[in-house]
Formats: structure tokens, C-alpha cells, sequence
């Protein structure tokens, strides 16, 4: 999980600025260096945003160039390149699922699975269904899932991605798992034995369910 203790922020924000100023002479080095690192958080977001790997290395791509553009101006201490990247790439996912709900009468199904035993073509079922119930949920609450479950962030860095209080990140988080909740109503009992906690609305914890 991220170190957001202020002394690592600041000494992050040192080191983003300088590659910033680097990248913006033209440093091909440097733009390698924000490459490398970031790119892997990147398509984890998109990937369980989307379930689509092509789409995932779009997104960082447009994540990318618009990192690039923005380097003349960036501000000093503004925001770290990791928070600013984060908070590009989940807009674009969001337009992104907005675009696939007005186009498409639901949720589109996975490639048939030929079934070899009887106990995996259910596992593979139920995994599915998980994956069905987060691509229903409002575009915002799915986000906030993924950054705090999926991508390891605190309550406190998610809501800075997202641009939102703690407060209503809970919010977000409290309602995505109601909603998961009954989505799932029917597979709840199969998802609860194999899990080691519940959490405070009695929700196993989905995000190991998830295969992206």
C-alpha cells in the first residue's frame, strides 16, 4: 500500500516536479522513467474498470499523452504524477462505461466456457456473476471499489483521486456494497462460506471473487 506519510509526499512531490521540468526539455528518459513506473497501476485501474485488456492499454496511453501536454505547466506540489495519472485514467474509464450503457442494452456476456467438471463451471459462474454485479453498479461507486480494494489505496487517497471528501467516499463505498449485495442475493450463501470476513453490511469480501 502507498506510504502517504507527509514526508514521503513531499519528497515525492521533489521528485515528480524534477521529472516533470525533465520531460518537458524534451528528456526521453524521463518520460521512460514516469512509463515504467506508473504503467502498471494504470492498467490495473482500467482493467478492472473495463474487464478489457486492448481497452486498459487505451486508457493508459490517453492517461499518458495527457501527462505529457500537461508538463509545461505543471504546478509544483499540485498533486503527485501517481494522483494525477489515478484521477485522468478514472475519468476516462467513467466516460467510458457511461458510453457502453447508453449503446448496450445490458451487460454483455462472457465467451461460453466449456465445462470440464461440474464444481469449476460453477466456480467460473459465480465469478462471473460478481464480475456482472460491480459492471451494474453507478459508475462512481464501482471507481471508488476498485481504487480502495483493488488498487490498495486508503480512504484519504482515494477520495483525493476522486476529488471528493471521506465522507462521501464512505458513502460511495457503503452503497456500492449494499448494491453488491443485492445484486448477488441469490449466489450470497455461496460467496460467504469460503470467505474469512463480513464486513459491516454483512458483504463477504468480493473483491477475491474478481478475475479480471
Amino acid at each position: 500500500m502507498p506510504d502517504g506519510s507527509p514526508a514521503n509526499k513531499r519528497a515525492g512531490s521533489r521528485e515528480d516536479d524534477e521529472l516533470m521540468r525533465a520531460i518537458a526539455a524534451g528528456d526521453q528518459r524521463a518520460a521512460k522513467q514516469v512509463v515504467e513506473h506508473h504503467l502498471p497501476l494504470l492498467m490495473s485501474l482500467a482493467r478492472y474498470m473495463l474487464g478489457s485488456d486492448a481497452e486498459a492499454e487505451e486508457i493508459a496511453q490517453e492517461s499518458f499523452l495527457k501527462l505529457w501536454k500537461q508538463a509545461k505547466n505543471w504546478q509544483p506540489e499540485r498533486a503527485l504524477i501517481a494522483t494525477w495519472l489515478r484521477r485522468v485514467a478514472s475519468n476516462l474509464c467513467i466516460d467510458r462505461l457511461r458510453q457502453r450503457r447508453t449503446t448496450s442494452l445490458g451487460p454483455q456476456d462472457d465467451q461460453p466456457i466449456a465445462p470440464t467438471q461440474q464444481r469449476n463451471l460453477e466456480e467460473k459462474h459465480l465469478t462471473h456473476r460478481v464480475n456482472q454485479a460491480l459492471d451494474q453498479l453507478p459508475e462512481r461507486q464501482k471507481l471508488a471499489l476498485t481504487l480502495c480494494h483493488y488498487q490498495g489505496l486508503s480512504q484519504q487517497e482515494a477520495s483525493v483521486v476522486m476529488e471528493i471528501s471521506e465522507h462521501a467516499l464512505e458513502s460511495l463505498l457503503a452503497r456500492a456494497r449494499r448494491g453488491l449485495k443485492i445484486s448477488l442475493q441469490d449466489e450470497w450463501k455461496q460467496l460467504l462460506p469460503d470467505q474469512r470476513g463480513v464486513g459491516e453490511y454483512g458483504e463477504a469480501d468480493l473483491p477475491q471473487r474478481v478475475k479480471r
